[in-house]
């Protein structure tokens, strides 16, 4: 996913420029050398652009040179720029709290010169901070407040390119239709335009987008028009990435031959240009395909090589999830010492990037707390100042007249201020309520995966060793061996399970799509006492991952409510999916019971707790039942 970034002079995108061009770098330095500071300004900036595709480092010294130069001219213009410009290279060294102080004051210094552009430019670049810090709903408020100026100027290129940005910030919530609604817009204006590089950028993103929905051959043809357009243009750095989409396409179409070839390709464009985040990624993707395909001395090659990269790159997703891969290739190969070592590897990681997002969800959101708190303080600071000068004004009949004009404007904004801190403060607690969801969400996801993994790790080298026994039967010293071994392993497992097994999620949600995991669980409860019918209509598997754990959780409760008290034979179930809601009706012809009964705090995480997530997720619960007439469950959870 190519994000598309709002620069310098000539509103250039960074992504645009293919390797420094050293002669053009050497002109521009004895340009420097040569001419007065006064007039080096537009040279600077432009080596600093030049040198922020490969040396980082250079770029930031030449930046900082602008802004020296603009400060000395008292030229707030081209302080905003040069200001916009050290902002967003130290945005490509991740260093993002500061690159947003430096891309905020650069847009202070335009909205004071009233440049509507300059101002739409700066809150583009700050969705891209936001973005990258994974502030999704900040950097959409940004992008949007760009897009809606550039619309007003009729700026369609600049329209184009927020609007793909906005795509990738859907993308990165899943919210896989509007990711395809704007990269759909800015596809379009690039074909009006004939812009190819916008085109190659905007298909290689929508390429990408199309495989959640198993669109392969529209998401083949996409991605290989970006891919042509790149090769075309003479941009092979980015080549990887169209070509890495066709990998994922051809593997879930089997066609392992080229899946394999289109896998090693990214892996060599990236590596190629010292991509090293992306040669990591790639690197535990092709790993993971020759780990299912049965390749494991391969795939051990490549899962070993990802975390190479990724620990240079600080990728530490990546490397956690190739740890996993390397637990299972072990295991596969009969290495259980190094199969366990890496599983306990996969295990900590995980644990400490929980742990650490955890950490930073509540920073983040203690400190909006003390900032609400704060704006009450200084609103009540106020009430209290201007209480004591309409004392002092009481002297003059005139002037109490005027304090009362003064006191009830006061009252008036005061009575907004409050209703504003009041919406905020509502918007914080939604912000918290989300945030608890989510934090519980991936905890369950962690535990998911490390009982899934970790305990499944630990059966199948315990029923491979039993498998084993046989042969040994008459060896005992070899019998006693592995027969201990066994049930060391076997041990370690109970354990795991008593310590997890209470706090899962959905397994079969991390391993399937929605409706394939609602067969599975249908097919496993179904039995000669009770038939349960499952009817899906429209059903999406892309839709957002809460709502999925919702609907799952929700129809696995009435089966179990149903299996434990109703004495039901027949168990109806339909789901139906529109473009602006899901709805579900869960039904049993049971004996009924008194649907007050599940607001008790006795039933644990039964149908209350899923009442609380439907409410979060603004949808409806209804629960009807009736003594010996059954017991009817109707969900409606919008998905606008």
């Amino acid at each position: 996913m190519r994000k598309i970034y709002f620069l310098f002079i000539g509103f250039l995108p960074f992504f645009g420029f293919s390797q420094p061009s050293t002669a053009k770098i050497d002109s521009l330095q004895r340009l420097v050398k040569k001419g007065h500071n006064e007039r080096n300004f537009q040279r600077i900036l432009n080596l600093a652009e030049l040198y922020s595709d490969s040396d980082l480092k250079t770029a930031q010294k030449f930046a900082k040179e602008a802004i020296t130069i603009a400060e000395k001219e008292k030229n707030t213009e081209h302080l905003a720029l040069a200001l916009n410009t050290l902002g967003n290279i130290l945005q490509y060294k991740s260093e993002l709290d500061s690159s947003l102080i430096f891309t905020k004051k650069s847009l202070e210094l335009r909205i004071k010169n009233n440049d509507s552009l300059g101002i739409a430019d700066s809150y583009n670049n700050i969705g891209i901070v936001y973005d990258q810090k994974a502030d999704y709903s900040e950097a959409l408020k940004n992008y949007f407040k760009a897009l809606e100026i550039y619309d007003k100027k009729k700026d369609e290129k600049k329209q184009a390119m927020t609007a793909s940005n906005i795509g990738v910030v859907y993308k990165a919530q899943k919210d896989y239709r509007k990711s395809l609604k704007y990269y759909f817009m800015a596809y379009e204006i690039y074909g009006k335009q004939k812009n190819d590089f916008g085109l190659a950028v905007t298909s290689g993103n929508i390429g990408s987008t199309l495989i959640p929905f198993k669109k392969y051959e529209d998401a083949l043809k996409y991605s290989k028009i970006s891919e042509e357009g790149y090769k075309k243009l003479g941009y092979d750095r980015f080549r990887g990435y169209p070509v890495a989409n066709m990998a994922v396409v051809f593997d879930s179409l089997k066609n392992y031959k080229l899946a394999s070839k289109k896998y090693l390709e990214a892996i060599k464009l990236h590596e190629q240009f010292e991509n090293g985040t992306e040669v990591a990624d790639n690197s535990k993707n092709y790993s993971e395909f020759l780990l299912r395909t049965k390749d494991y001395d391969k795939s051990v090659e490549f899962a070993h090589k990802a975390i190479r990269f990724a620990e240079k790159a600080d990728a530490n997703l990546i490397e956690n999830q190739a740890q996993h891969i390397l637990a299972k290739n072990y295991a596969a190969l009969g290495k259980y010492d190094l199969a366990y070592e890496y599983q306990q590897k996969h295990i900590e990681g995980r644990e400490k990037i929980f742990q650490t997002e955890k950490t930073k969800s509540i920073i983040e959101l203690e400190t909006k707390y003390q900032t609400a708190k704060k704006d009450n303080e200084i609103i009540l600071q106020k009430s209290k100042l201007f209480k004591r000068n309409v004392t002092v004004f009481s002297l003059s009949g005139l002037l109490v007249l005027v304090a009362i004009a003064s006191l009830a404007l006061f009252r008036s904004r005061q009575k907004n201020e409050k209703i504003k801190l009041q919406r905020e403060i509502l918007h914080q607690q939604d912000l918290a309520t989300k945030a608890v969801m989510n934090a519980e969400d991936n905890e369950r996801k962690r535990m998911a995966t490390h009982l899934h993994d970790g305990i499944g790790q630990l059966l199948s080298a315990a029923n491979m060793n039993v498998e084993v026994l046989d042969e040994v039967r008459e060896n005992d010293e070899s019998y006693s061996k592995i027969l201990g071994k066994t049930k060391e392993i076997l041990d370690e497992a109970i354990a795991d399970v008593r310590s997890l097994s209470h706090q899962i999620m959905p397994n079969m949600l991390i391993k399937n799509s929605l409706s394939n995991a609602l067969r599975e669980l249908i097919e496993k409860s179904n039995s000669p006492k009770l038939n349960i019918n499952l009817k899906m209509e429209g059903l999406d598997d892309a839709i957002d991952q809460n709502i999925q754990v919702v609907l799952y959780r929700t129809i696995q409760e009435c089966i179990n409510n149903t299996i434990k008290h109703a004495e039901a034979s027949h168990i109806n179930i339909e789901i139906i999916q529109d473009m602006q809601k899901i709805s579900t009706e869960i039904s049993d012809n049971g004996k009924g019971f008194n649907p007050l009964r599940v607001h008790s705090k006795s039933d644990g995480l039964g149908l209350e707790n899923i009442r609380s997530r439907i409410d979060f997720l603004k949808g409806n619960l209804t629960i009807k039942s009736s003594q010996n007439e059954g017991t009817s469950v109707y969900v409606e959870i919008p998905l606008i």
